[in-house]
């Protein structure tokens, strides 16, 4: 081996060592860093649990300040505000509406036969039938029936339910004379 070649691994051996000794420290010093973060970390946690701790205090604190007020207020308007809850009541029991689809022309006949006993039944007193069909509707409608009636062939024809103009054929006179209607 020449002197040259000597030195070159003498290099390369102080090189690895260095290398090796360097890695060690950077080793050591990621450890104490970690070891920083983590104490860093604790810290943080329990700055922040602190301060949740303090304004839940705060929000119960006011929440209670919040409620003796209101228990106070109710204390003192309790008649009032009685009075404005009974006078909303009845006035949406006033204004409610129920509609009510019967399911089919025999049941509606007995529905609209027995309706004037309601007022007899002391829970049902203030229970009220009325028309599906408009005052003008009905009018129009009893017009135009008698219209129909005072024509030659008036006999020929008749109205449904729905307003509508229909002829008469030996099914239809069937049918109204089961249902109770009669002839038209």
């Amino acid at each position: 081996m020449t002197d040259q070649e000597k030195q070159l691994r003498s290099r390369s051996n102080k090189n690895d060592s260095e290398c090796c000794s360097g890695s060690a420290a950077i080793m050591k010093e990621l450890k104490a860093l970690n070891t920083r973060l983590d104490r860093m970390q604790i810290d943080l946690e329990n700055k922040v649990n602190s301060r949740i701790d303090s304004m839940q205090k705060q929000v119960n604190s006011r929440v209670d300040q919040l409620c003796g007020s209101m228990e106070k207020l109710i204390a003192e308007n309790k008649d009032a505000g009685l009075k404005e809850i009974e006078k909303a009541t009845k006035d949406m029991r006033a204004n409610l509406d129920t509609e009510v689809e019967l399911s089919s022309v025999q049941v509606k006949i007995a529905v609209l036969r027995r309706e004037s006993k309601l007022n007899d039944n002391e829970r049902f007193n203030k229970v009220y039938v009325s028309s599906a069909k408009s005052h003008a509707g009905r009018l129009l409608e009893l017009n135009f029936r008698s219209l129909i009636r005072e024509t030659a062939v008036g006999k020929d024809f008749y109205l449904t339910g729905n307003g509508r103009l229909m002829k008469r054929t030996q099914s239809s006179r069937s049918v109204a004379r089961e249902a109770g209607l009669g002839s038209d």
